[in-house]
């Protein structure tokens, strides 16, 4: 939200409520940003139709680059050298898990025809950049400054835009398709077993926790944090495969892994420096202050 917010007054009615300066300002600044979301999101299944698994998630996790680099106008983010060698660190780790042999071998045997392989880039790039642009865009419209609110809101606040932007996005999107299919325009498939209902059903419980927490570490944090520490998931991807589905790690990508996590903890490290910088330089005004008001005070008794 902007600097120069203002809070209100608890509304007493629901009417109150919904006809706030502050409800009317986030319907309005989500839209924009849930397109922006769902053009990102959508580019990710257009660009591997055409390119392979591994370009598309290599490139797509470029995001963090994007993120940095849009925090820096847009947020007043100081430029760190660290920070910006933390983000190259980790997105290296997630080429390396990427492009390691085990995976690449199995893609080239995919079949799939990759002939528009370079038209898939293009669009998973762009859909890097509006990631990037989404998280950037979140932060600086939708949540509140930690100056005036506690924490605990700053988490609450999340949850509730974030659900702003779930209801548009299924209001913008997912009920056309419900409309279409039973108008008869277009039907859907939706006749799959119980296994792949609970499938689903798991994926989306999991994409809700982690939205929930994504969005809420962005809003306490930054953007430029919470995209990197997503790439850590990576890591967590492979153990989970090796736990439940028996696929062997390979060296390669536990490097890569390893990687992904030294670049997280660099991003920890210089987020945590600036930190400590901002509050120092708090106490020096803090003390500069009292030295005056001190004299100010010696000056009236003489």
């Amino acid at each position: 939200m902007p600097l120069d917010y203002q809070p209100q007054k608890h509304p007493k009615t629901y009417r109150d409520f919904f006809t706030s300066n502050s409800i009317k300002y986030i319907l309005l600044t989500s839209i924009p940003i849930t397109l922006i979301l769902n053009v990102a999101g959508s580019s990710w299944y257009f660009a591997l139709t055409l390119s392979t698994s591994n370009d598309v998630t290599a490139i797509y996790n470029c995001s963090a680059f994007t993120a940095y680099a849009f925090a820096i106008p847009l947020l007043g983010e100081k430029f760190s050298f660290l920070k910006l060698s933390s983000v190259i660190i980790a997105v290296f780790g997630v080429f390396i898990v990427t492009y390691n042999p085990a995976v690449t071998s199995d893609d080239d045997q995919s079949g799939n025809d990759k002939s528009y392989r370079f038209v898939g880039n293009v669009i998973i790039s762009v859909g890097a950049v509006l990631y990037g642009l989404y998280e950037v865009l979140y932060k600086k419209y939708l949540c509140c400054p930690s100056s005036l609110i506690s924490s605990r809101r700053q988490a609450s606040m999340s949850n509730f835009a974030m659900s702003v932007i779930g209801i548009f996005n299924f209001g913008l999107f997912w009920a056309p398709l419900v409309f279409a299919h039973f108008t008869g325009l277009h039907k859907f498939n939706l006749d799959y077993s119980g296994t792949i209902w609970l499938l689903v059903g798991l994926s989306v419980l999991s994409n809700l926790l982690f939205s929930c927490s994504f969005l809420a570490l962005t809003s306490l944090t930054s953007p430029v944090l919470s995209s990197v520490s997503s790439l850590v998931t990576i890591l967590f991807v492979g153990i989970t495969d090796w736990l439940l589905f028996g696929i062997q790690l390979s060296w390669a990508q536990i490097f890569g892994d390893m990687v992904v996590v030294l670049g997280f903890g660099l991003l920890i490290y210089g987020s945590w420096n600036e930190i400590s910088e901002d509050e120092e330089d708090d106490l020096v005004i803090d003390s500069d202050a009292e030295s005056v008001v001190s004299a100010q005070v010696s000056e009236g008794r003489r």
